[in-house]
């Protein structure tokens, strides 16, 4: 029987990657002071992105918890089968 997938891997791959985002929107910001218009487009599209990337890791999430429950029951539909 297979072992269910655990959260943690997603989860920690996600807040590392938020994490990067944040840290580049911030650098971002610093040397793009001066331009303003280049600071709105820069600004506007890091977070574009770092919307998409908490997207995702919610859709990751919730897909691993549906495979899970599918998991679990062809599992139980298993059991009774057998008895």
């Amino acid at each position: 029987m297979l072992r269910p997938r655990s959260l943690g891997w997603p989860i920690t791959l996600a807040v590392v990657m938020i994490v990067l985002l944040v840290l580049l929107i911030v650098g971002w910001v610093v040397l793009t002071i001066r331009s303003l218009p280049l600071l709105m487009v820069g600004a506007v599209l890091l977070a574009l992105v770092l919307a998409g990337v908490v997207a995702y890791m919610l859709i990751s999430i919730s897909e691993i918890r549906l495979n899970q429950r599918q998991s679990n029951f062809m599992a139980s539909v298993t059991h009774e089968l057998k008895s």
